[in-house]
Order: structure tokens, then C-alpha cells, then sequence
């Protein structure tokens, strides 16, 4: 822990000037900057630039006479504590100043926004910001490997800030990387006991039926973590679209930015799989958002058994049992010994097993609830995302209707282009041919490690967050970005350093005579989050 620490000081503290382009953060009412629908599809630098005038900070006033309340901004986060920086930076700007929302976040202005974390010795001009907006989205996804459900509460009973006790969690990544809601948070009722339980039971349920009736379905999400919800919906347009200091380090499912789009949870299109007489409408729905249909994922209405095989004439699998959901099989059925939970029906307790007769009514009910704890944290999303873009705004008319725009605009391209890279790169020092050849060499090498992983998990863009501060190229491109590749003198192979306001990798002499001593300390030095893939 503490080499690792060492070079993550290496990297921060060398946060210098870094010129990048400014985008006007007040505009007019309704967006009005362009007028003219173009022939042709606009460009994602024109969307920005509409999205800029369209975006109207809140007018808060703030009684002081310091004036530099007024004109300076500082947000200072902590790193380890038991606020997530996604909650510090809600917290901040929702509450301690709401006027830093609107401020210029690209440091160029009268009037601007700074930050800085608790004891580090980094100076934010650029690079810190930039890894500020990457910290942001990744300390709200849940790792992999954690078993802990301390960082669930949030969702599960509305604990958000530090009374919760430990940072909190609102996202998951699928295998393929993209984010959707922790849909994993289901709560169980208590179980009533004896005849005054009984009572209770039966005046909750005609409660809830009144209730539905009256106000619609009741929410299974808390007010608290949908507050949470609608936030990172407004930090997505604020962040990645009004702004363009960078792209969001991990990427969300695209049915969430058909939901952006659309102001609302959208429901997915679904392709029939098993049977007309086993398929399930709710199901289908969860089987498009997880683009699975193993048990691990869709429980009850997973395939009886698949090893995924596929004909290659026909394109299905080769197995029988993958066409039949495990509710169908009464044998497996009999072996899960499933019990109702709180999905148990009038006359059934939450302890009693769930026979094969009702098999399909309990798998029915659990993708229902499975798809409303995806629905309602969509929602809230696409809600906080409209309010920072009206629907007004002459943005939407630009982006008509283009979720994979806006999903580029927000994640950008994952893939690192090698060579526009190089061809970008300006070199320092005592470079020839021959440690210029060693080190392309354990670059493509990297770059090939990383094939089919998610863009957090790739060696080479790690090593590009780590001397740029962010996973991912430039907005706007390697060819407008400086990259500077130093030679530093040294006879032993040492860490390397980033400096991630100039883009500059400081590598070692002593590393660079030998490509596998070179890739071992590049896996050393670069120190790996890996949020959501522990």
C-alpha cells in the first residue's frame, strides 16, 4: 500500500498549467444558439456548444460580503472517507454552494471553480480536475468482489450521507462493462408472527392495494437514493456534455441512453427466445438488460443448462436445455427449494417454499421487481439529465433522437489508436530509434493484453490515465493534445512518472534497454483502481 501510494503522489503532484478550450456555461433561455437544422448530422462539437447555451446555472443568492465567495469556488475531497466523492461533490454542490454548478470548470475564468484533496500536495489546474471527473462516477460503482452490503444502504433503506457509515454505492458494471443500477438490494419484509402479526399483515396489504389504486405503483426505490439518481443524471450532462475536459472512464447500458433521450425509463426491445407458453413479458425485459439468460443473472428464469455452443449454420445452440427456463423443470425446481420471500402471496408466509405450481407466478414477480428497481433509478436519471438540458433546448433537436451520439459524446471511443497516439507524441531528452522501437513494442503489446476488456481493466489505458488523467483520448483528439514523452537519465530501471496537466510520461533509461523489464515496471508504477471488477 504504501509503494502504491507513493506513486499515486508522483502522479498528482505535478498538476501544472494546461491550456484547454473554454465552454460558455450561462446562455439563453431555451437554447437559443442555433437555429438552422444542417443538411447533414451535426458535429459533437456543435452539440456541446448548443448544450452550453442551453445550460442555465441556478441563480442563488448568497448573503456575504467576502467578495472572494463570490468569484472563487473550492471544493476540497477526501479520499478515504466514509463519503464517496460522488456524494462529497453532490454535497458541495447542491448545498455548501450551489453557484459552483454554473461556475467555468475549465479554470479560465474570473469566476471559477478549484478543488483540491485533503492532505495531498497536488495543485489543481487541469490534471487533478480531470481525475476528479473520472472519481466522481467510478466511487459510486460497486466492486465486484465486494461482499459487503454496508454500501448498499443507500439503496435498499435511504442512509446516503455519512450516517450510512461507509461510502455508498448506487451502480454495477455487467461483464461487458456497461453500468446499470445495483438491481441487487432486495430488502425482506419482517415476518409478522401470531394472530396481532396476522392483523398487521392484512392492514399493510390493504394499505398498499389503496395506495396503488389512489397514487399509482408504490416505489421500491428510497426518496433518498432517487435524489442520488436524478444528481448523477444532471453530473452526466454536466459534466460530459456541457463540459469537455474529458469522456466518463466507464460506460453506461444503451438502454439508459435511450432513456436520456427520451426523458424517461424506456422499455427495451426483446426477441423471443424460449416458447410462446414459457416466455414471460417481465423477464424479457431483464434477459435485453443484462443480454444474458444464465441463472447467476435472470435466477429462476435462466436456461436449465446451456454451454453456450452455438451451430455454425444456424446460429443456435446446440443444446435443448438452453431453450427451457429452470421455473419449467419440476425436478430442479424440487432441488433449489426456493421460499417466497417478499413476494409471497396472500395465505403464504416468506419462510414457506414456493411449490412447482406457482413456480412461474413467483419467477413473474421477481422480474417485475427486478425491472422496477431498474426502471424507477432510470427515471430519476433521465429526469436530473433534462434539467440540466431542458427539453426546450435546441440540443434535442440537434442530437434527433440519437442515443449512440449522446453515448459517444458522454464515453467517448475506448479503443486507443497507437498510432494517432504517436504520431502525437513530442520527445525529450536522449531518444534514438532504438529505445523509441523498445518502447512502441511494449505499447502494442499492452494495447493487445487489453482486447476485450473493459476499458478500466486495459494495460494501456491505465497507463494513459496515469500521465493523462484520464482512460480515454482527448475530446478533442491526440492531434490538439500535447503528448510529451521524456527520457529520463537513469542507469537503473525506476517507476515511472505522469504528470497528468501536461500529458507527459517521464520513462526511466534504465528501463528502456530491455521491453519486459520496461512492460514490468509500467504494471508497477501505474497504480490500478479497477472499480467495479475487483
Amino acid at each position: 500500500m504504501g509503494f502504491q501510494m507513493r506513486h499515486v503522489a508522483l502522479m498528482l503532484s505535478a498538476c501544472c498549467v494546461s491550456a484547454h478550450r473554454v465552454q460558455r456555461a450561462g446562455g439563453q433561455s431555451g437554447g437559443r444558439g442555433l437555429h438552422v437544422q444542417p443538411a447533414t448530422a451535426p458535429s459533437e462539437d456543435d452539440l456541446r456548444a448548443e448544450a452550453a447555451m442551453s445550460f442555465e446555472p441556478p441563480r442563488v443568492w448568497i448573503p456575504t460580503f467576502d467578495v472572494k465567495k463570490w468569484f472563487f469556488h473550492r471544493l476540497e475531497l477526501q479520499r478515504h472517507s466514509n463519503l464517496s466523492i460522488f456524494e462529497q461533490t453532490r454535497h458541495f454542490m447542491e448545498s455548501e454552494d450551489p453557484r459552483s454548478w454554473g461556475n467555468n470548470w475549465t479554470g479560465e475564468s474570473i469566476s471559477t471553480l478549484s478543488l483540491a484533496f485533503k492532505n495531498e500536495s497536488g495543485v489543481d489546474v487541469m490534471g487533478l480536475r480531470k481525475e476528479w471527473l473520472s472519481l466522481v462516477l467510478t466511487s459510486i460503482v460497486m466492486p465486484e468482489a465486494d461482499a459487503n452490503t454496508a454500501g448498499l444502504q443507500c439503496i435498499k433503506s435511504g442512509l446516503c450521507g455519512g450516517d450510512a457509515g461507509a461510502p455508498q454505492y448506487l451502480l454495477k458494471a455487467l461483464p461487458s462493462g456497461e453500468l446499470i443500477p445495483i438491481l441487487s438490494a432486495e430488502e425482506e419484509e419482517p415476518a409478522w408472527a401470531g394472530r396481532v402479526g396476522s392483523v398487521f399483515n392484512f392492514a399493510y396489504g390493504v394499505y398498499e392495494a389503496a395506495y396503488e389504486k389512489v397514487l399509482g405503483p408504490m416505489q421500491t426505490l428510497p426518496a433518498a437514493a432517487g435524489q442520488r439518481f436524478k444528481f448523477l443524471g444532471k453530473w452526466l450532462a454536466r459534466s460530459y456534455v456541457i463540459t469537455d475536459l474529458g469522456y466518463a472512464p466507464m460506460g453506461f447500458h444503451s438502454l439508459i441512453y435511450k432513456s436520456l433521450v427520451a426523458g424517461h425509463a424506456v422499455e427495451p426491445e426483446t426477441q423471443p427466445f424460449y416458447s410462446e407458453e414459457d416466455t414471460i413479458p417481465a423477464c424479457e425485459k431483464m434477459a435485453a438488460v443484462f443480454q444474458r439468460r444464465s441463472p447467476q443473472e435472470l435466477q429462476s428464469y435462466g436456461w436449465l443448462g446451456c454451454d453456450e455452443v452455438k451451430d455454425p449454420e444456424t446460429g443456435k445452440y446446440t443444446q435443448p436445455s438452453c431453450y427451457k427456463p429452470i421455473y419449467k423443470d419440476e425436478a430442479m425446481w424440487d432441488a433449489l427449494y426456493m421460499t417466497w420471500g417478499s413476494f409471497a402471496p396472500d395465505g403464504a408466509k416468506a419462510e414457506d417454499p414456493v411449490p412447482f405450481s406457482a413456480a412461474r407466478e413467483y419467477t413473474e414477480r421477481r422480474c417485475e421487481e427486478s425491472w422496477k428497481r431498474f426502471e424507477e433509478p432510470v427515471d430519476y436519471m433521465a429526469q436530473g439529465f433534462h434539467e440540466v438540458l431542458p427539453s426546450n433546448s435546441d440540443f434535442w433537436k440537434l442530437l434527433d433522437g440519437r442515443s449512440e451520439t449522446l453515448a459517444h459524446m458522454v464515453e467517448g471511443n475506448s479503443d486507443v489508436d497507437l498510432d494517432e497516439l504517436w504520431e502525437a507524441v513530442e520527445w525529450s531528452g536522449s531518444w534514438d530509434e532504438e529505445t523509441e522501437d523498445v518502447l512502441y513494442e511494449v505499447l502494442q503489446e499492452l494495447q493487445e493484453e487489453g482486447k476485450g476488456l473493459p476499458p478500466i481493466k486495459r494495460p494501456l489505458n491505465k497507463l494513459l490515465r496515469f500521465f493523462t488523467g484520464s482512460f480515454k483520448k482527448p475530446v478533442e483528439g491526440w492531434k490538439k493534445a500535447k503528448v510529451e514523452f521524456v527520457y529520463r537519465y537513469s542507469e537503473k530501471c525506476i517507476p515511472l512518472v505522469g504528470k497528468t496537466c501536461f500529458n507527459e510520461l517521464r520513462i526511466p533509461g534504465g528501463c528502456l534497454e530491455d521491453p519486459r523489464e520496461l512492460k514490468e515496471m509500467i504494471a508497477e508504477s501505474v497504480v490500478s483502481e479497477d472499480f467495479g471488477y475487483e
